[in-house]
């Protein structure tokens, strides 16, 4: 988790759960080098409370060697986020949506990335679906 990220980024094209492909999209780095966007999507990931949580528009750039969210664009979605004893915490209400644990003096996500998911669906009686 990054506060200097302008975007959510992530090296690994396999983690998308959907994506469209971007033509002559760069990203600049912190060390001014230019790096192609090449496709911009969601990833799923499975949160610290084992809700499956999607990041959009994730910019896919494979030059990267790590991923990097946003606590920018984090921001701009949640009404708090609170730092505190080494636990970043994305708030709605009393819930926490998102955490991060300090780690490095950088905030590691607490989470995996869902790469495969199976949708199912239950018929109930009155003739609904539900996935």
């Amino acid at each position: 988790m990054d506060t200097g990220a302008t975007y959510h980024v992530c090296p690994n094209r396999d983690w998308f759960s959907n994506s469209e492909k971007l033509d002559d999209c760069s990203v600049v780095m912190g060390d001014d080098r230019p790096c192609n966007i090449e496709g911009i999507g969601t990833v799923l990931i499975k949160m610290f409370d084992g809700m499956v949580r999607d990041l959009k528009k994730i910019r896919y750039v494979p030059q990267l060697k790590k991923n990097l969210i946003s606590i920018g664009v984090l921001e701009t979605l949640s009404p708090e986020i609170s730092s505190r004893n080494g636990v970043l915490k994305m708030l709605r209400g009393s819930m926490v949506v998102m955490k991060g644990v300090r780690c490095n003096n950088l905030y590691c996500l607490k989470g995996t990335t869902v790469t495969r998911q199976v949708a199912t669906s239950i018929s109930s009686d009155d003739d609904f679906t539900r996935l």
